[in-house]
């Protein structure tokens, strides 16, 4: 018979009302099932609880906040290496942990959420360069585990040339890695998998030695595995050197052997998740390296909402001398460039149609405009491009049509072209031909705002030089 685990009075009041898993599973369960009786009630529920377990909405948004609190505040240590490893299979973790049941589990208890110890990180690493690494990172165990200086060094440990068998402390700290913000599944739990494992020699692994025979019966064990999928942010402190060391071998380790239990069957495996740096990256180098349009559009499809690749695009576009089928990508990220070249090319064959153009584009230059963080559309380049060429093809036409939108939104003038802290760049226009705009009539009363701005041997020079132009045209 099951064995009573908690106070009647109290089972009421807190089973099923339990926020935190760990909790709830190791320390709240009514019964204890009687192993000898072949009993598994009470463990059937505690699987069921694991496998369907939901954490409320409020303590995910309270881990949430701390778990972003605390890579803020691991990262402004400055010594640590912190990336994060995606579960690729299950994960048995702590199976060998003291449990009310015949399986153990991995949860921390502040928040009854699964994590992955550092020690068990530690171990990895250290285990896999001694298989792998050589001798210069060997481990032995005599009556105590000796290892190389080298594993003493970053793991700690007695050294093997020391006859004191004294302890070090390792260089390297490896710190329990925090499962990473989770999405919800559409049915079942958060974290949890209900899984089996079937010993087919339960006399051999038990006490009694007997080899194994082959006759025995098959006994299945049920357990809870953490599903394929979650996140954990990994942080390894230490010496620059070492911890990058480290990092590396843990990655390969993980990818390659995995951690856990099962780990010979596939259990275990994580892949490293790239950081949103190390992803702009790849990104960007595959648009650098786009040699058609049909590429490059098919990237600029995938990732057009990630404005930081914007200016590569451009440039991906400049270096594929503006194909004519990229004019759909042209005129997302460069519209008014892309309406310079149609009006060098005479697409538009009056200011009319060329209005009805820009008019269609409204929506697309304001969310260029605030993607270029351009207070005023007059003070981009290809702005008074298009004006300049507007009055080359149709002077009449802009001079009559002042209402008119391209007209309003396009004509610059002096205040606009950048001049403010350019006596060089101001000089220059006066002293060269004749400006069809702006008109340069209208400069004093720019340069007079500019008084207070600039040397005054440079403003009074101007001023000079403006009114000997002026009074000879």
């Amino acid at each position: 018979m099951s064995f009573e685990a908690i106070r009647q009075d109290h089972r009421n009041i807190v089973r099923g009302k339990c926020e935190n898993l760990s909790f709830r599973v190791a320390k709240l369960n009514p019964v204890i099932d009687d192993w000898l009786q072949n009993e598994h009630g009470a463990k059937d529920s505690g699987l069921f609880d694991m496998s369907a377990f939901r954490f409320p909405s409020e303590s995910a948004k309270a881990y949430r906040q701390s778990f972003f609190r605390w890579k803020e505040a691991i990262g402004v240590a400055g010594d640590c290496e912190i990336f994060e490893v995606e579960a690729l299979t299950r994960i048995l973790m702590g199976t060998g942990n003291a449990s009310v049941f015949e399986f153990g589990f991995q949860l921390n208890y502040p928040w009854g959420v699964p994590t992955i110890p550092g020690s068990s990180l530690k171990g990895l690493v250290s285990s896999y360069l001694a298989r792998h690494g050589g001798d210069a990172w060997s481990r032995h165990q005599t009556k105590t585990a000796v290892k190389s200086d080298a594993q003493v060094e970053l793991f700690g440990g007695i050294r093997e040339t020391d006859d004191k068998a004294q302890s070090y402390a390792g260089t390297l700290v490896f710190h329990d890695a925090w499962l990473s913000p989770w999405e919800r599944r559409g049915s079942g739990g958060d974290w949890f998998d209900s899984d089996i494992i079937t010993p087919h020699h339960a006399k051999y692994y038990g006490a009694n030695n007997s080899l194994p025979s082959g006759m025995e019966d098959p006994v299945p064990i049920k357990m809870a595995a953490l599903r394929p999928g979650l996140t954990f942010l990994v942080v390894i402190q230490g010496p620059e050197e070492y911890r990058k060391l480290a990092r590396e071998v843990l990655i390969e380790a993980l990818r390659e052997e995995g951690i856990g239990g099962k780990r010979a069957v596939g259990y275990g495996r994580f892949a490293y998740v790239l950081s949103e740096e190390e992803k702009t990256a790849e990104i960007r180098k595959s648009i650098e390296n786009a040699t058609d349009a049909e590429t490059l559009q098919a990237l600029y499809r995938q990732h057009k909402g990630n404005s930081p690749l914007r200016p590569y695009f451009v440039k991906a576009i400049e270096r594929l001398k503006f194909a004519d089928s990229l004019k759909p990508v042209m005129e997302a990220l460069m519209p008014l460039a892309l309406l310079r070249m149609q009006v060098e090319k005479g697409e538009h064959k009056d200011l009319k149609g060329l209005n009805q153009r820009f008019k269609n584009l409204k929506g697309v230059l304001e969310n260029w405009q605030k993607d270029e963080d351009l207070e005023n559309m007059k003070h981009a380049t290809d702005a008074r491009a298009i004006f300049d060429l507007m009055l080359k093809k149709w002077p009449s036409e802009v001079r009559a049509g002042a209402e008119l939108g391209v007209v309003k939104n396009l004509a610059y003038g002096w205040e606009d072209m950048g001049l403010s802290h350019n006596p060089d760049a101001i000089l220059e226009i006066i002293e060269g031909d004749e400006r069809t705009w702006p008109l340069l009539k209208d400069l004093p009363a720019f340069l007079e705002t500019l008084k207070d701005q600039m040397e005054k041997e440079d403003w009074e020079l101007l001023s000079m030089t403006l009114e000997e132009k002026l009074g000879k045209t």
